[in-house]
This record gives C-alpha cells, sequence and structure tokens, in this order.
C-alpha cells in the first residue's frame, strides 16, 4: 500500500488543512510529557488489509491513550 513500517500513537489523524502551530504544540505537550522508551513487538495480528505488529502493553498504548485525548 506504499506505506513503509510505523508506529501509530496518535489517532485519529488530522486532516492537513488542521495541522497548525496550535496542533503542533499540543502534540509536542503530550509527546513531551514521555521519556524514550525501548518498545517490543510479541505478536502480529491483523486488521482489514493490514499486518501489524502488536507492542507489549505499556509506553507505546499510554502514548496512544495521551494521544487520543486531544481530540
Amino acid at each position: 500500500m506504499g506505506v513503509p513500517a510505523h508506529v501509530t500513537v496518535l489517532l485519529p489523524f488530522l486532516d492537513e488543512s488542521c495541522i497548525d502551530s496550535g496542533a503542533l504544540a499540543a502534540i509536542g505537550e503530550v509527546i513531551g510529557r514521555h521519556r524514550p522508551f525501548e518498545a517490543r513487538f510479541e505478536h502480529c495480528g491483523r486488521l482489514p488489509r493490514v499486518l501489524c505488529l502488536g507492542p507489549e502493553p505499556g509506553p507505546v498504548r499510554r502514548l496512544t491513550e495521551a494521544g487520543t485525548k486531544l481530540r
């Protein structure tokens, strides 16, 4: 599908027209509250048309949960 391997943290994605200095500041604030960490992906899963790697619960989940509060 043309998308390289990546870790999705912030959902839902913002439309490009909504990404302004305020949005970038809010994202920076959320990310800035978390320390660097190592992640392990212990299992594979499937979503419609997508193969995904499941991270171990912990820092990735906390970032995702914090990111969903930006909406």
